[in-house]
Protein backbone atom coordinates (compact mmCIF):
# COMPACT_ATOMS: atom_id res chain seq x y z
CA UNK A 1 0.00 0.00 0.00
CA UNK A 2 2.45 2.51 0.83
CA UNK A 3 6.35 2.87 0.02
CA UNK A 4 8.01 5.03 3.00
CA UNK A 5 7.76 6.06 6.07
CA UNK A 6 6.97 9.28 5.52
CA UNK A 7 4.40 8.32 3.24
CA UNK A 8 2.52 6.24 5.62
CA UNK A 9 2.34 8.13 8.47
CA UNK A 10 1.07 11.13 6.19
CA UNK A 11 -1.35 9.03 4.99
CA UNK A 12 -2.40 7.61 8.37
CA UNK A 13 -2.35 11.24 10.54
CA UNK A 14 -4.66 12.74 7.47
CA UNK A 15 -7.33 10.25 8.33
CA UNK A 16 -10.66 12.51 9.37
CA UNK A 17 -13.04 9.91 10.66
CA UNK A 18 -13.53 6.90 12.04
CA UNK A 19 -15.26 5.35 9.01
CA UNK A 20 -11.99 6.59 6.51
CA UNK A 21 -9.56 5.09 9.54
CA UNK A 22 -11.21 1.58 9.32
CA UNK A 23 -11.23 1.74 5.84
CA UNK A 24 -7.57 2.85 5.11
CA UNK A 25 -6.07 0.06 7.86
CA UNK A 26 -8.54 -2.79 6.34
CA UNK A 27 -7.08 -1.75 3.09
CA UNK A 28 -3.76 -1.95 4.78
CA UNK A 29 -3.45 -4.83 6.61
CA UNK A 30 -2.74 -8.05 4.25
CA UNK A 31 1.45 -5.69 4.19
CA UNK A 32 1.06 -3.61 7.17
CA UNK A 33 3.57 -6.19 8.98
CA UNK A 34 6.07 -6.00 5.77
CA UNK A 35 6.12 -2.46 5.71
CA UNK A 36 6.06 -1.38 8.95
CA UNK A 37 9.11 -3.84 9.34
CA UNK A 38 10.95 -2.21 6.22
CA UNK A 39 10.64 0.20 8.13
CA UNK A 40 12.40 -0.25 11.44
CA UNK A 41 9.70 -0.42 13.50
CA UNK A 42 10.73 -1.46 16.93
CA UNK A 43 8.39 0.06 19.10
CA UNK A 44 6.41 -2.94 20.14
CA UNK A 45 9.50 -4.80 21.37
CA UNK A 46 10.69 -1.43 23.24
CA UNK A 47 7.17 -0.67 24.77
CA UNK A 48 7.22 -5.33 26.04
CA UNK A 49 10.32 -5.15 27.15
CA UNK A 50 9.58 -1.63 29.44
CA UNK A 51 6.27 -3.09 30.94
CA UNK A 52 7.79 -6.70 31.29
CA UNK A 53 10.97 -4.70 33.77
CA UNK A 54 8.20 -3.03 35.50
CA UNK A 55 5.85 -5.50 36.86
CA UNK A 56 6.45 -8.88 38.90
CA UNK A 57 4.18 -10.68 37.49
CA UNK A 58 4.05 -12.13 33.55
CA UNK A 59 0.54 -13.74 33.66
CA UNK A 60 -1.50 -11.32 34.35
CA UNK A 61 -3.99 -9.89 32.10
CA UNK A 62 -3.65 -7.56 29.68
CA UNK A 63 -5.12 -5.41 27.10
CA UNK A 64 -3.35 -4.50 23.82
CA UNK A 65 -5.79 -1.71 23.18
CA UNK A 66 -5.49 -0.99 19.17
CA UNK A 67 -3.80 -4.48 18.46
CA UNK A 68 -3.79 -4.09 14.83
CA UNK A 69 -2.17 -7.05 13.02
CA UNK A 70 -0.68 -8.27 16.36
CA UNK A 71 2.41 -6.88 16.46
CA UNK A 72 2.72 -5.75 20.01
CA UNK A 73 0.80 -9.04 21.08
CA UNK A 74 4.22 -11.07 19.52
CA UNK A 75 6.06 -8.77 21.36
CA UNK A 76 4.58 -8.88 24.69
CA UNK A 77 4.34 -12.45 24.39
CA UNK A 78 8.09 -13.00 23.02
CA UNK A 79 9.11 -10.41 26.39
CA UNK A 80 7.24 -13.48 28.37
CA UNK A 81 3.62 -12.27 28.68
CA UNK A 82 1.18 -15.10 29.03
CA UNK A 83 -2.50 -13.45 28.94
CA UNK A 84 -3.41 -11.18 25.98
CA UNK A 85 -6.69 -10.15 24.50
CA UNK A 86 -6.60 -7.39 22.11
CA UNK A 87 -9.31 -4.80 20.63
CA UNK A 88 -9.04 -2.86 17.14
CA UNK A 89 -11.31 -0.78 15.24
CA UNK A 90 -10.09 -3.03 11.88
CA UNK A 91 -11.50 -6.22 11.29
CA UNK A 92 -8.85 -6.41 8.60
CA UNK A 93 -5.97 -6.08 11.10
CA UNK A 94 -7.95 -8.60 13.81
CA UNK A 95 -7.70 -10.77 10.78
CA UNK A 96 -4.50 -10.59 10.63
CA UNK A 97 -3.78 -10.43 14.88
CA UNK A 98 -5.99 -14.39 14.60
CA UNK A 99 -3.51 -16.03 12.33
CA UNK A 100 -0.92 -15.28 15.15
CA UNK A 101 -1.75 -18.47 17.08
CA UNK A 102 -0.81 -18.74 20.68
CA UNK A 103 -0.59 -14.71 21.02
CA UNK A 104 -3.82 -13.79 22.09
CA UNK A 105 -6.56 -15.05 23.99
CA UNK A 106 -9.60 -13.20 22.80
CA UNK A 107 -9.61 -10.73 19.70
CA UNK A 108 -12.78 -7.80 19.39
CA UNK A 109 -14.13 -5.28 17.15
CA UNK A 110 -13.96 -1.97 18.98
CA UNK A 111 -13.15 1.92 18.50
CA UNK A 112 -10.75 2.15 21.14
CA UNK A 113 -12.13 6.11 22.17
CA UNK A 114 -15.68 4.75 23.26
CA UNK A 115 -16.54 3.43 25.98
CA UNK A 116 -15.26 0.13 27.19
CA UNK A 117 -17.36 -2.99 26.90
CA UNK A 118 -15.60 -4.46 30.36
CA UNK A 119 -15.31 -3.73 33.86
CA UNK A 120 -12.59 -1.38 35.63
CA UNK A 121 -10.06 -3.64 36.78
CA UNK A 122 -10.52 -6.77 34.18
CA UNK A 123 -6.94 -5.98 32.99
CA UNK A 124 -3.86 -5.88 35.17
CA UNK A 125 -2.17 -3.72 32.65
CA UNK A 126 -3.11 -1.89 29.40
CA UNK A 127 -0.88 -0.77 26.34
CA UNK A 128 -1.16 0.81 23.71
CA UNK A 129 1.51 0.67 21.21
CA UNK A 130 1.48 2.88 17.74
CA UNK A 131 -2.79 3.89 18.60
CA UNK A 132 -2.49 7.29 20.63
CA UNK A 133 -2.72 10.17 18.26
CA UNK A 134 -5.02 12.80 17.25
CA UNK A 135 -6.19 10.85 14.38
CA UNK A 136 -6.40 7.47 15.34
CA UNK A 137 -7.21 7.63 20.15
CA UNK A 138 -7.49 11.11 21.14
CA UNK A 139 -6.38 12.61 24.44
CA UNK A 140 -9.29 11.23 25.69
CA UNK A 141 -8.65 7.36 25.24
CA UNK A 142 -5.82 8.28 28.17
CA UNK A 143 -8.26 9.24 30.83
CA UNK A 144 -10.24 5.97 30.00
CA UNK A 145 -7.18 3.84 30.13
CA UNK A 146 -6.19 4.75 33.36
CA UNK A 147 -9.64 4.79 34.73
CA UNK A 148 -10.06 1.15 33.63
CA UNK A 149 -6.92 -0.12 35.53
CA UNK A 150 -6.47 -1.74 38.84
CA UNK A 151 -4.58 0.18 41.40
CA UNK A 152 -1.20 -0.82 40.80
CA UNK A 153 -1.42 -1.37 37.48
CA UNK A 154 0.55 -0.56 34.25
CA UNK A 155 -0.41 1.91 31.12
CA UNK A 156 2.51 1.80 28.39
CA UNK A 157 1.60 3.46 25.21
CA UNK A 158 3.73 5.35 22.70
CA UNK A 159 2.54 8.64 20.99
CA UNK A 160 2.02 9.14 17.18
CA UNK A 161 3.74 11.86 16.17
Amino acid sequence: MMQDKTGFLNTAYALENVDETRAFYDKWATTYDQEIADNGYETPRRCAAALAASVPDLNAPILDLGCGTGLSGLALRQAGFTSIDGCDLSQGMLDQAAKRNGIYRALWLADVSDPFPFQAGTYAHIVAIGVIATTHAPARTIDATLNALPSGGCFVFSLND
